[in-house]
């Protein structure tokens, strides 16, 4: 997780220019403020763990998995290549709590779409391989 620093100052000088902004400007200001203390609030949670919980269903030769929060696609294809499940897995994505996006290193990487932290997503990018490594040891377990 990030240092709460950077996240303090550009807090910070948002607010000072919303209060320092014309009447023309105030607008761009305050949508600025907003998203900057969204990025606040999200570091003062704190920098985990945060708990967790992947399930693991068998349906005949197919696993359908849960996960605390809306995976990347990397997440599903991961899955369907894990060598476990003869028929498959699926990804069943805002079951058992909500973490975010869970998204890849590379995601992260690039960024873009959703892969900065915010009450959008409040875990970084090791959620990933964590919760994947997770998910597929539960599929391992039901498929021995």
């Amino acid at each position: 997780m990030p240092d709460p620093g950077p996240a303090e100052e550009q807090f910070s000088r948002a607010k000072r220019a919303l209060d320092e902004a014309d009447e023309r400007d105030r607008q761009q200001r305050a949508a600025a403020l907003k998203a900057a203390e969204e990025i606040w609030e999200r570091v003062c949670l704190g920098v985990g763990p945060f708990p967790a919980q992947a399930q693991v269903v068998r349906l005949g030769g197919v696993a359908l998995t849960a996960i605390p929060g809306e995976p990347f696609p990397e997440f599903s294809v991961a899955l369907k290549q894990h060598p476990a499940p003869p028929h498959g897995a699926l990804c069943l994505g805002y079951a058992n709590d909500y973490l975010g996006y869970i998204a890849p290193q590379a995601a992260w990487d690039v960024g873009g779409y959703e892969v900065d932290l915010g009450m959008w997503s409040i875990v970084g990018p090791e959620a990933f391989d964590i919760l994947l490594g997770e998910t597929q040891a539960l599929v391992d377990e039901l498929f021995a």
